[in-house]
């Protein structure tokens, strides 16, 4: 800035000042925005991330579950039980698999080679798909003397029931 006898002071107008403060805030401003836009996306690509390593590890149980549908080490005759009445099954031929419908299936192994099946924890185990809530369950059934005694549904894979909107 010149005076009016036209030598220098060098300083700023409070013009000037303003106007590089507005500048300033408004970079600051476009930066902060830029950050938070990229944690929300981070967040989000952490989310799926996570759900599909939780499907996956749970699919991975389920399938190893369903491939030991039907094992049997002492090729013990009669051994398959009707998982609802705990009495041996109507079809000994459908074996380990003794219910498989469009949104359920039981499977059943006897994994504590005593010839029975049910008489351990997780030698029938039951999936069943709700719609409704979008979730699989697993339960575990128990044949002990003819009585059936269940673990009841257990959430396995989908939304959590006190709130939905986590998967």
């Amino acid at each position: 800035m010149k005076t009016r006898r036209g030598v220098s002071t060098g300083g700023f107008t409070l013009v000037e000042l303003l106007m590089a403060v507005v500048v300033g805030l408004v970079l600051l401003g476009a930066i902060w925005s830029a950050v938070v836009a990229g944690q929300r996306s981070s967040a989000g690509i952490e989310r799926k991330v996570t759900t599909g390593q939780d499907a996956r590890a749970a699919l991975e149980i389920m399938g190893a579950e369903i491939r030991m549908a039907s094992f049997n080490p002492l090729y013990a005759r009669g051994l398959w039980v009707d998982p609802t009445s705990c009495s041996p099954a109507a079809n000994q031929g459908w074996r380990g698999i003794q219910e498989a419908a469009a949104s359920s299936v039981t499977i059943e192994m006897d994994l504590d080679p005593d010839g029975f099946c049910g008489s351990s924890g997780s030698e029938i185990i039951r999936y069943a798909y709700h719609a409704t809530s979008e979730r699989i369950t697993r339960e575990t059934i128990r044949c002990t003397s003819g009585i059936r005694t269940s673990s009841g549904a257990q959430p396995f894979l989908g939304p959590i029931l006190s709130n939905p909107a986590v998967r």
